[in-house]
């Protein structure tokens, strides 16, 4: 009884134990077919994906030659624009024809002109992703902008540069008002010698004998785009009158002597004249007259400067608002230095602000009231002088200038002279 006993739970463990076994049998086998399937199927998928990403990476590496080509044409053109830009006249070369025949076989850097010096190198580099190849193309666009901007402020400091060392005052135009010269130019480089105008009176008298200056003065007046006598051979006179301020209704008279004889007068006026007389001034600007600048206060121009180069600025300028205060005008580009006195720097300060400085090739002792001379002795020096060219300094305060007025036209007129105004300089 006890064997049975001991028999029947033998083989009950047995079969425990064997159960057990098959169980963990069915499970092994389980994983490996399972694991050999999933090895299967990733191996496959990995190489699908491998293809894949093949195939994308040539794509890809394409694409980034174009992107390249785009952005390095791009850069090219941009450079070319440049230099048209800074040479109008230079003609851009176009390529050379076997350029064009590389590019029709499909170089990608027939444009250029170059080939890469790492050629091998790129075909073994990773191939980009979309993402990527986006972002690198966004990069060389804004270094291709950066670049630009770059250049252009290049360009521009270049320009200003230029500008700071080379000037070139304005030359107004015949008829035109002053311009303005932006200058950074510093004066004090320049000689502030006081100097007197001067010239040689020409022999023999009444042979028309143009007057003389030193070829040193002639040239600095030259320099500055003075005026002070017309070379051109013209037989014609240029009749010029400074007004300080009014005498005994002179102008008045002037005018009207004009007006019967039909001819027109170069006047320089000063801010005391405009402050006296405005409506004649306004008659004068009506009748067809030149009106230019004698200053407001009447300085010589040296000793203005001894104190500031604000100092003459502000005596012509100041005369310019008060006139187009009055007329609505502006002043005729043309400057008479008080005194005949003048400098250098008085003379570059003259032609910055947009003024031809102007003298004069006769003038006599007239200005004096008190002192003036005959009218025959003021006719024979005037006409006996006369040549062509002639730029005549008179003041319009001489009693005796506006008694000979009349005959002086007459007499001009008749040695075949015509009267022009300054502006037809």
């Amino acid at each position: 009884m006890n064997e049975d006993r001991i028999r029947k739970k033998g083989n009950n463990r047995r079969k425990k134990s064997n159960f057990k076994l098959g169980i963990l049998y069915l499970l092994l086998t389980i994983l490996v077919v399972v694991t050999f399937v999933r090895r299967k199927d990733i191996a496959d998928i990995l190489e699908k994906s491998r293809v894949h990403s093949i195939a994308q990476g040539e794509d890809k590496t394409h694409e980034d030659k174009e992107s390249e080509n785009i952005n390095l044409e791009t850069e090219t053109e941009n450079e070319n624009i440049l230099k048209e830009k800074e040479n109008p006249n230079t003609k851009i070369e176009d390529k050379p024809k076997q350029d064009e025949e590389a590019k029709d076989l499909g170089d990608p850097y027939a444009d250029i002109n170059i080939k890469p010096a790492n050629e091998e190198q790129k075909s073994e580099e990773k191939p980009l992703t979309d993402e990527q190849t986006k972002k690198e193309s966004e990069k060389e666009s804004e270094k291709t902008k950066e670049d630009l901007k770059a250049e252009n402020k290049s360009d521009e400091k270049a320009e200003k540069e230029e500008s700071e060392i080379k000037i070139e005052p304005a030359k107004p135009a015949i008829n035109e008002p002053a311009v303005r010269a932006e200058s950074n130019l510093s004066y004090e480089n320049l000689s502030n010698k006081e100097l007197s105008w001067w010239y040689r009176v020409p022999k023999p008298l009444n042979e028309s004998v143009p007057a003389k200056i030193d070829e040193d003065i002639s040239n600095l007046i030259a320099k500055y785009n003075g005026i002070w006598q017309d070379g051109s051979g013209k037989k014609r006179v240029f009749i010029t009158m400074d007004e300080g301020y009014e005498f005994e209704d002179n102008t008045t008279r002037i005018l009207d002597i004009a007006k019967e004889k039909d001819f027109k007068i170069s006047f320089f006026i000063t801010g005391g004249f405009i402050k006296q007389k405005p409506d004649l001034v306004k008659r004068m600007l009506a009748e067809g007259h030149l009106i230019a600048n004698h200053t407001d206060k009447h300085k010589n121009g040296a000793k203005a400067l001894e104190k500031g180069t604000e100092v003459l600025i502000e005596d012509i300028t100041k005369l310019e608002t008060m006139y187009e205060e009055l007329t609505g005008q502006k002043l005729a580009h043309f400057m008479r230095p008080p005194e005949g006195v003048y400098s250098e720097r008085s003379l570059a300060i003259i032609k910055d602000l947009g003024y031809r400085p102007t003298f004069w090739s006769f003038a006599y002792h007239d200005w004096d009231t008190k002192a003036q001379p005959s009218l025959e002795e003021a006719k024979k020096k005037i006409l006996g002088q006369l040549h062509p060219g002639s730029v005549l300094l008179l003041h319009a305060v001489s009693k005796t200038n506006v008694e000979i007025l009349p005959d002086l036209i007459d007499e001009i007129r008749a040695q075949g002279y015509s009267i022009e105004t300054l502006d037809n300089f």
